[in-house]
């Protein structure tokens, strides 16, 4: 078996992960287009006086924690897709086979990586820029490819390192992004 027929088995694999991110990301697109039909303003984005009639401050507040947290959808993708990324392997028995063939594992881990960190950067920047323009109006910028480019990279070898020595790997990760946040 080829490195490319790998990654291809690897990536249809985790189908079931890819269609629970999109169906994430339909939500957050979801209320972000519910927002803007409850309270566009004249300038064309979303005002926060309207959202305070309708819904008061548990409204608004509900607003703002998506916004942040669609800005963290990256490591959320990130996590998601490369979890048990080595240790998965390791643990189903998966690795000795794939050893078996005379293909190195770096070359065979570093394009699998290479196959899911594009995934999880191209649903968030499909993402990012929709929910962008549809609260905002505007998008802001190619900055955002750098943003999600960061996280991807940044918490995705993050991720393929620790899955080296621990089942655990995106709890991890995890653990750490709170604590750098905080």
């Amino acid at each position: 078996m080829s490195v490319g027929a790998a990654v291809a088995l690897s990536l249809r694999s985790q189908r079931r992960r890819l269609l629970g991110l999109l169906a994430f990301a339909a939500l957050f697109l979801a209320a972000g287009l519910t927002a803007r039909v409850l309270a566009v303003g004249p300038d064309g984005h979303v005002e926060l006086d309207p959202l305070f009639l309708t819904g008061g401050y548990t409204l608004v507040s509900a607003l703002l924690l998506l916004g942040w947290m669609l800005g963290r959808y990256p490591l959320i993708a990130t996590l998601v897709l490369l979890a048990g990324f080595i240790s998965h392997d390791v643990h189903a028995g998966y690795a000795r086979l794939y050893h078996v063939r005379p293909v190195s594992p770096l070359r065979f881990y570093a394009a699998r990586f290479a196959a899911l960190a594009a995934g999880a950067f191209l649903v968030s920047a499909v993402l990012l820029p929709a929910f962008d323009l549809l609260m905002l109006g505007t998008w802001a910028g190619p900055a955002t490819f750098v943003l999600i480019l960061s996280y991807v990279l940044a918490y995705g070898g993050l991720v393929a390192l620790l899955s080296v020595w621990t089942r655990a790997d995106a709890w991890v990760a995890l653990l750490l992004a709170i604590t750098a946040m905080i």
